[in-house]
């Protein structure tokens, strides 16, 4: 995505620990950005264009197909955000359900419990006399 950008870097021998350094941002956070794994901020692509003295638009490539690539990603971001947030409030619920449920459980574990008690005397009672 960005090979326009590494190949003016090289061309000015330029290492991307200067460019981070231009940037203000560590050499690894700027090859992420080179790469394309992470974005450009606005400043830095100001600062990367009047540094290069070219339009950020020709060194990052940024066409038509590529602004329509990244509102995709970003409505795709909207909907998994939306769907997470979703099963989020599922999973809250379910929650509340089975805390609900396991301690019904227990009373009940805690009712069955003492009729047992009560016939386990009853049976020692009988048999002591």
């Amino acid at each position: 995505m960005h090979k326009k950008l590494r190949k003016l870097r090289e061309d000015r021998r330029m290492s991307r620990e200067a460019m981070g350094a231009l940037l203000g941002i560590s050499q690894p956070q700027y090859q992420r950005k080179e790469t394309g794994f992470a974005p450009f901020t606005e400043a830095e692509c100001e600062i990367i264009a009047a540094h290069f003295n070219v339009p950020i638009e020709e060194i990052l490539e940024t066409s038509s197909t590529t602004k329509h690539n990244h509102h995709l990603q970003d409505d795709m971001a909207q909907v998994i955000y939306f769907i997470s947030d979703r099963l989020i409030e599922e999973i809250k619920e379910m929650n509340g359900f089975l805390k609900k449920e396991l301690l019904e459980k227990k009373e009940e574990n805690l009712k069955l419990k003492e009729q047992v008690e009560v016939l386990q005397r009853k049976l020692k009672s009988k048999n002591d006399k």
